[in-house]
């Protein structure tokens, strides 16, 4: 089994959040090289300091999908963010990006 670096993450969340996609999608993903982020400052950040993600060879294309998929809503995410919005419980005023109101934990929704 052979397996090849899919993503270079910029950092160990980034890594294991795009693991964790393409496990959903029945992929099998692992995230090598997130324990050297300990040693930044040390060590030049470069492709192979950085923490990636690997899947095996027969899964590269699936799996480029779902990080082209990723990667996309990202992009849109950035041209378009969500307006804020306020809650329909206390009436506190929340970011876009969460559904959830900090003050009352009421739901964007409800």
């Amino acid at each position: 089994m052979s397996l090849i670096r899919l993503y270079g993450a910029r950092d160990a969340m980034e890594a294991q959040f795009v693991c964790d996609l393409l496990k959903e999608e029945g992929i099998d993903a692992t995230v090598m090289g997130d324990v050297l982020g300990a040693a930044r400052g040390d060590l030049p950040m470069t492709v192979e300091t950085l923490p990636g993600v690997y899947v095996r060879e027969e899964d590269a294309d699936a799996a480029m999908a779902v990080v082209a998929e990723f990667q996309r809503r990202g992009e849109e995410l950035a041209r378009n963010p969500p307006a804020d919005w306020s809650c329909p419980q206390c009436g506190e005023v929340n970011e876009g990006q969460f559904t959830q109101c900090w003050n009352c934990e009421g739901d964007r929704s409800a």
